[in-house]
């Protein structure tokens, strides 16, 4: 018995800090949103830095797309069938 609930509450801190990564990817997202508009936005290309930097941001939007998707993917899996699904 004190095992099962050993295990339980692994598996609620693991899907806890799991939630926690998925709020604070979702969060580094929006701000790289934003950094992108602001870059989009700037008048000047100083020198082709700001499509370098621009490119870098895309770069880390499309990495953070893929992992979020990854991650609501496995949290899909882990979701348990209703009772009433028959």
């Amino acid at each position: 018995m004190r095992r099962a609930v050993l295990v339980a509450a692994a598996v609620l801190v693991a899907t806890a800090a799991r939630a926690d990564d998925y709020l604070l990817l979702h969060a580094a997202q929006a701000e790289l949103q934003l950094v992108r508009s602001y870059l989009q936005a700037a008048g000047h290309n100083y020198e082709g830095h700001r499509k370098v930097a621009l490119d870098e941001v895309n770069q880390a939007l499309r990495e953070l797309r893929e992992e979020l998707e990854s991650m609501r993917r496995e949290q899909e899996g882990h979701k348990h069938p209703s009772a009433d699904s028959d």
